[in-house]
């Protein structure tokens, strides 16, 4: 599509030679378009095989659909033609017939596309209506990872963030910064068991497993994430004070379900390993344990589509990590930030480079890039099966009228009217359109299983898509009959009647 013409334009000659502008046009015509960004668009070119396969293919097409009508025209029934019942549309029953069949095939299988283009749309919204746990609006990102040879400990680490957090916050246009060691949506995620104070000891790969994410302060903040219980974060967290964590919902209601889970210690084995390496972790190590301050709401942290898991959140000076994002709350357009995130971080290094800066925003339209563009493809191919499928139910009519215009003009010369006109070819119209829409509704029911695994909240076998989609289909199709059968009301009786 669009962005395959910035992948094509690459393969052809000269390419290397094209004007920057044109390159920019290009690139700006590709991103607004419903690609995925996971997708390699640069990679993609145009397939010498598959493009002969599908012009040998269109070529077979066309040679086989055009062998039924040179046949028939090659053994002509000549009494028939000596009677003048070539011009009846009643003599040609298996001519009719096969015009039936032929759009009772079109109709099914548009009735099958868009069925499943209905369920991919339905699909979609549920999606987009689904609560992220967050709000990306005004907020600004980017990636900050300090290399281990200049910053070889904690302590110099936390005094690197320090810094960068107290410069940001100064700087105008900026409500709130903060920290994360993994954004919302990014599908990034840490596992690892832990144990709760006061319950049986188990072996560690018996224990429970919890995703932790280390932040600082004013993370929940720039992220808009709302506490529901309990407190945040302080700078009184440091990594003297006590051991404290936050919980998500999904957390408190697994473990602590009919209880409050303030005040409740939880130890996290890989930290348990990590600073006691000499006491096996089973142990309750007081010093190991975490205090439990506050609870906050659920945030999609794998996608929009999958259920929040439990989480546990760390104050990053108790827990200094390198790789960190860094999130900003902004009070103007985030992207006029970057120039002074850049200069933030440069202040205090000059060689830490600072990626991947980019709006909240965008992230979350990139976690929906797959099933959008799979119902945008899936929608394209419906569409041009319906208006292939109207155009042969139009195109079909229309030949049956024009071969029945002496039929007509004798019923209107003995006296019927054109509304009995009019409903007989609407009657005879609509059977086979009909008989396609309840053979797509069958089909229909049996493929669309295939797809459950591509759907959100929306049953493969969804009435109210199914019903819409058909009246919708049988309505089209019923005005794609009405057109040639309003114009055989017209027919003069004696003009045709004077038809050969």
């Amino acid at each position: 599509m669009i962005r395959t013409l910035h992948c094509v334009t690459n393969n052809f000659p000269g390419s290397e030679k094209r004007n920057p502008k044109t390159e920019q046009l290009i690139n700006i015509v590709a991103s607004s378009y419903y690609i995925p960004y996971n997708i390699p668009h640069d990679q993609i070119t145009l397939n010498g095989r598959v493009l002969v396969f599908t012009f040998a293919l269109s070529l077979l097409a066309g040679v086989i659909f055009g062998l039924a009508p040179a046949f028939q025209s090659s053994r002509p029934d000549i009494n028939t033609s000596l009677k003048g019942a070539g011009a009846s549309f009643g003599a040609g029953l298996r001519r009719r017939h096969s015009r039936s069949l032929l759009v009772v095939a079109e109709i099914a299988s548009s009735l099958m596309l868009l069925v499943g283009a209905g369920l991919m749309i339905k699909s979609f919204v549920r999606l987009q209506e689904v609560d992220p746990g967050f709000e990306p609006e005004s907020v600004l990102t980017a990636e900050i990872g300090l290399p281990r040879a200049k910053y070889p400990d904690g302590q110099k680490v936390a005094a690197f963030h320090d810094q960068l957090l107290g410069r940001l916050a100064g700087l105008p246009g900026i409500s709130a910064a903060g920290l994360g060691s993994s954004l919302p949506l990014s599908g990034t995620n840490a596992d690892t068991s832990f144990f709760i104070d006061g319950q049986p000891k188990l072996e560690p790969r018996d224990r429970p497993h919890i995703h932790p994410r280390t932040i600082s302060p004013d993370y929940f903040r720039a992220m808009g994430i709302r506490m529901v219980q309990g407190r945040a974060f302080s700078e009184q967290d440091h990594a003297q004070a006590p051991r404290v964590a936050i919980i998500n919902e999904a957390m408190a209601r697994r473990f602590w379900p009919s209880q409050t889970s303030l005040g409740k210690r939880i130890a996290l084995d890989f930290e348990t390993m990590k600073f006691f390496p000499d006491r096996p972790p089973q142990f309750d190590l007081a010093m190991g344990m975490r205090e439990i301050v506050g609870v906050v709401r659920d945030v999609r942290h794998e996608g929009l589509e999958t259920e929040p898991q439990p989480e546990m959140y760390i104050p990053d000076r108790q827990l200094p990590e390198r790789e960190m994002n860094l999130v900003i709350r902004a009070a103007v357009d985030p992207a006029n930030l970057a120039a002074a995130v850049r200069g933030a971080v440069s202040a205090i290094d000059q060689d830490q480079p600072v990626v991947n800066i980019k709006p909240m925003s965008k992230l979350l339209t990139d976690s929906v890039a797959k099933p959008r563009f799979n119902y945008l493809l899936l929608t394209i191919f419906a569409g041009v099966a319906l208006l292939l499928s109207i155009t042969g139910v139009y195109g079909v009519m229309s030949y049956a009228v024009a071969a029945r215009t002496r039929e007509m003009g004798i019923r209107l010369a003995l006296g019927a009217r054109g509304a009995d006109l009019l409903k007989l070819v609407l009657r005879q119209g609509m059977k086979p359109v009909m008989v396609g829409v309840a053979l797509g509704l069958a089909s229909a029911y049996a493929l669309t299983r295939l797809m459950a695994t591509l759907l959100f909240d929306v049953s493969a076998t969804d009435l109210l898509t199914f019903t819409r989609v058909a009246l919708l289909l049988a309505l089209i199709a019923l005005a794609a009959c009405y057109l040639p059968a309003r114009r055989a009301t017209k027919v003069d009786p004696m003009t045709a009647l004077r038809r050969d």
